[in-house]
């Protein structure tokens, strides 16, 4: 059955998705985007049925309101943080008895606009080829490390951070000749509060110090030698190859001798093994920069792009296809090669310390113009000294006796976040990580 919105005689969104609810036994449920209004059409009839939702924080479009009234009426709710683009499924699967199910798929998220009023598209289908392999892909998404279970407790406190960021951002930020130095450090304080304070295990569309790449042990910067290195295991991995400390795939023997050859790390220094220190450092790149993806740990292959990596000729023909990937790379609803060309167009360059203090803790494209302001408020501080060491102690203060263990990861993370950034074309970085438009594009 075809479902549209448009056509008043022909049944709605909202017609086929209560009426499927009222005849199923349970639910499964995979949408981008959650409203309250949404929620509120289809709450009542979820009573005392087995449903599961999935969804996502990208974009700052979900409401957590709507989420909370679904886990408090005992749906089982997760988040889904995708390492790559954006999560966009729409997807509702109704169960009937212990076989039988029906699904209707097309572009309706959960939200009162997808049932009547925006132009929306969808199928109704109840083949059981078609049903069962959408319960694998389900089941797939629900149990991946990237999904994680959401509770009241953490809907409350994303709640309360989410106000006073929106509280935040309607304050008129100014600079002013007559500012004291004093006043503009408790606005760049009241903002950078605001990431510190979110704990870790808050990792739900607003994440605090884990934001970006978190790789150990880190390998320095991007650059030419070190791209290379990357592309010259590609070949190894053309058709896939089977990880392990006792893999006797040849392939793969063959790639630990010539990554052997190109570490930077002495691995008993480590005190790890060969496959232990590739595993940490070469494959972890590769899985993040889209060359390679696991099917399983305990197989790696390459990626349609890792295919065109791996067929390129040149540095530039690399770098073209790296760049690309990063133009499109979104994460947690920002993509932050876009953002910070942008505002690199107004502000020229952004040190370590402002992409630390602010840029990396964006989280969609209404946040540009408080970080400008941000940033040209802390550039007007001409002694800065102040402000650093007031963020420290307080970074000391909320993280306690792991502060400067934390702190360390947390700055190579930036690091690495700038170093893939500027290996981009039409940026540059400097020795002292300052980024900068590249002239030359």
């Amino acid at each position: 059955m075809f479902v549209q919105n448009q056509i008043s005689h022909l049944d709605n969104h909202q017609d086929i998705i209560t009426n499927e609810i009222d005849n199923a036994d349970k639910m499964l449920f995979v949408v981008a985007y959650v409203r309250e209004n949404g929620v509120d059409v289809i709450l009542d009839k979820t009573k005392n049925k087995p449903t599961k939702l999935l969804c996502s924080l990208d974009m700052g479009i979900t409401q957590l309101s709507g989420i909370k009234k679904l886990i408090e009426n005992g749906v089982k709710v997760k988040v889904y943080q995708s390492d790559k683009g954006t999560f966009h499924p729409k997807i509702w699967l109704f169960g009937k008895n212990k076989t039988d199910w029906k699904m209707l798929i097309g572009s309706a998220n959960l939200t009162r606009a997808a049932f009547i009023d925006n132009v929306e598209a969808s199928v109704l289908v109840d083949d059981k080829n078609t049903t069962s392999t959408a319960l694998i892909f389900f089941n797939y998404l629900w149990d991946k490390k990237n999904s994680s279970t959401i509770t009241i407790d953490e809907v409350n406190s994303l709640q309360e951070k989410v106000n006073e960021r929106k509280a935040f951002k309607n304050k008129p930020i100014q600079i002013k000749e007559s500012q004291e130095d004093a006043e503009k450090n408790a606005i760049l304080f009241e903002y950078v509060k605001s990431w510190i304070d979110i704990p870790k295990y808050n990792s739900k569309g607003i994440s605090s110090l884990w934001r970006g790449w978190y790789i150990i042990p880190d390998q320095g910067r991007i650059n030419n030698k070190h791209i290379k290195n990357l592309i010259s295991y590609l070949p190894f991995i053309d058709n896939g190859i089977a990880l392990g400390d006792n893999s006797n795939d040849k392939n793969y023997i063959d790639l630990l001798a010539r990554f052997k050859i190109n570490s930077n790390f002495q691995r008993q220094a480590l005190k790890t093994s060969l496959h232990g220190l590739f595993t940490r450092q070469a494959k972890n790149y590769l899985v993040k920069f889209g060359w390679c993806h696991q099917p399983d740990s305990k197989t790696l292959c390459l990626t349609g792009l890792g295919r065109q990596i791996n067929q390129c000729n040149d540095i530039n023909c690399v770098k073209t296809l790296y760049s690309e990937y990063f133009y499109n790379y979104f994460y947690n609803g920002l993509n932050i090669v876009r953002f910070s060309k942008q505002l690199l167009q107004i502000l020229e360059y952004l040190t370590i310390d402002e992409f630390n203090y602010f840029v990396i803790h964006a989280y969609s494209n209404d946040d540009f113009d408080i970080i400008v302001n941000l940033i040209k408020i802390y550039r007007s501080l001409l002694n800065s000294s102040k402000f650093k060491q007031d963020f420290s102690q307080y970074f000391q203060d909320k993280k306690g006796g792991t502060a400067k263990g934390v702190y360390i990861n947390y700055e190579k993370s930036i690091k690495h976040t700038l170093s893939v950034i500027g290996w981009c074309e039409g940026f540059s970085l400097s020795d002292d990580f300052i980024l900068r438009l590249d002239n030359a594009n």
